[in-house]
């Protein structure tokens, strides 16, 4: 009867600490895919500033071409 006990006792020291490794484990892996995620965030972010810095510097080029076209448009006669 001791011998059963002892051994219930080990298979439920060998469950709890099964399913803690595996706990662990897991978080582990989640904890490692926000990391990357929050990197790949953070990497979109600053592509997308970029971006809209070089949008804007486009537009005002855009801008200054217009204005030189209406220029070269009003000095021909038509």
């Amino acid at each position: 009867m001791n011998l059963i006990l002892y051994f219930i006792l080990l298979l439920a020291i060998v469950s709890f600490w099964a399913i803690g490794f595996i706990y662990i484990k897991k978080q582990n892996q989640i904890l490692a895919k926000e990391n990357e995620l929050a990197i790949l965030k953070a990497k979109t972010r600053y592509k997308t500033q970029t971006l809209e810095e070089q949008k804007k510097q486009l537009q005002a080029k855009l801008k200054d071409i217009q204005k030189k076209l209406k220029q070269i448009n009003g000095e021909q006669p038509s």
